[in-house]
């Protein structure tokens, strides 16, 4: 368990990493675009594999966790398999950016979400069509690849047409234009980002207060969060909430629709002086957070469910736009590294909190028993990580204070330069 942990632990961060990567460089105009699309499939993780163990191993319901490690050695290799063959063929020659192509994808992973959700709430009406749930499900994680397909056949298409009627078309010209390069002649500068606050290395970032904000922000916010939904199996079984099966399910829904809203309010609002800066979304989704933990207190599993479909979005669109915040605040050109850095306070996070639950647990549990049951085996957890994240929610105040006229700078430029 040991040596699969440190394997699975040390790939997350590769994959992220490349990723987040390849969408700065590609998408420097729709960035949290690419990033809430992208990310917003990791929160649907624990669905599918909820939808698959249910629909295909029913009948090793005495040995589920068999059934999820089968599931992590053949989903990770099947994947990586495809993202080799589609990584290996080039389709940008002919295909550049198409703003439908991401109007496209909003639709498809808006109406995964909503069935994502709607099959977790209702879960026993899902369950009466055999192996329905499973197609469906794999369904909708293969139609975005569609999206490329299209573009990509279109631009062939397109190429053909024009040389067919005697017209010669110089595709890398094209895509120059559409990328906007070319346009300095004009006086518009152009850059991977239109305006960042400063191009730092990590030597640099770790001597800035707004690093310091940002990272504490995230260690007693979505952190919080993360080890919550981490241990959500422990916390429905102490509270004798027994649906574990739908409460992940719904946690993981969440987590996709809160991932990939941050995406739809820069894609349809960005250009609008009424949506606020992220910092500014980093405070409004940090609050909800806080008041999810001290909701746990009701020992009502209707709280429950609902302090988990809280944190489960407002942790995943902070993850989102961080990715954002990273970039703008510290510069593109030293991201990964940087980003890295930023996030190290999930594992360091996770272990404090973690810590701190299992000894509250422990301390909790009758003698003689192996398992707490009980609001007692958490209660102390709450109260704390809840006075932590009020904390967050200051320091999330500050940040935004500090950053709020160099965004009002960068929202003029934004428009001056697409007006352009």
């Amino acid at each position: 368990m040991f040596l699969l942990n440190t394997v699975a632990g040390n790939s997350i961060c590769w994959v992220n990493t490349v990723c987040y990567i390849v969408v700065t460089r590609n998408f420097p105009l729709d960035q949290q675009v690419a990033v809430g699309i992208t990310t917003s499939y990791q929160g649907l993780t624990m669905k599918i594999y909820a939808v698959v163990v249910d629909e295909l191993f029913a009948s090793w319901s005495s040995a589920a966790d068999r059934s999820y490690l089968l599931l992590d050695a053949l989903f990770p290799l099947l994947v990586s398999a495809l993202s080799l063959v589609l990584m290996a063929s080039d389709f940008s020659s002919s295909s550049p950016p198409s703003a439908g192509g991401f109007l496209m994808l909003f639709i498809i992973t808006t109406v995964t979400g909503v069935y994502a959700v709607m099959s977790s709430v209702s879960a026993r009406l899902w369950s009466l069509f055999r192996y329905s749930g499973m197609v469906f499900t794999f369904g909708l994680l293969l139609a975005p690849l569609a999206v490329p397909a299209t573009v990509y056949l279109k631009g062939k298409f397109v190429a053909w047409f024009l040389s067919s009627g005697g017209y010669e078309v110089d595709l890398e010209e094209v895509k120059a234009k559409v990328e906007g390069k070319g346009v300095e002649d004009e006086g518009v500068e152009v850059g991977p980002l239109l305006l960042v606050k400063e191009e730092v290395g990590v030597k640099e970032m770790v001597q800035r207060t707004e690093f310091w904000l940002y990272v504490f922000v995230y260690f007693l916010g979505p952190t919080i969060g993360i080890v919550y939904l981490n241990n959500l199996g422990q916390i429905a079984e102490s509270r004798r909430c027994y649906q574990t099966a739908s409460l992940v399910s719904l946690s993981s829904s969440f987590t996709f629709f809160g991932r990939l809203l941050p995406s739809l309010l820069d894609y349809f609002f960005s250009r609008s002086k009424y949506l606020p800066p992220r910092p500014a979304l980093l405070l409004l989704l940090t609050a909800p957070i806080t008041a999810a933990l001290f909701l746990l207190l009701n020992s009502s599993h209707a709280a429950l469910y609902t302090s988990t479909a809280v944190i489960g979005i407002c942790t995943g669109a902070i993850t989102s736009i961080a990715v954002s915040i990273t970039s703008e605040l510290f510069g593109s050109r030293n991201f990964a590294v940087n980003h890295n850095v930023v996030v190290a306070n999930i594992p360091v996070g996770s272990f404090c909190f973690g810590y701190l639950a299992a000894q509250v647990y422990e301390s909790e549990t009758l003698a003689g028993e192996s398992k707490c049951m009980g609001m007692s085996c958490y209660r102390r957890t709450f109260l704390v990580w809840g006075q932590l994240s009020c904390f967050g929610v200051v320091l999330a105040f500050l940040l935004y204070n500090r950053t709020r006229v160099f965004y009002g700078k960068r929202l003029k430029a934004l428009n001056s330069f697409l007006n352009h």
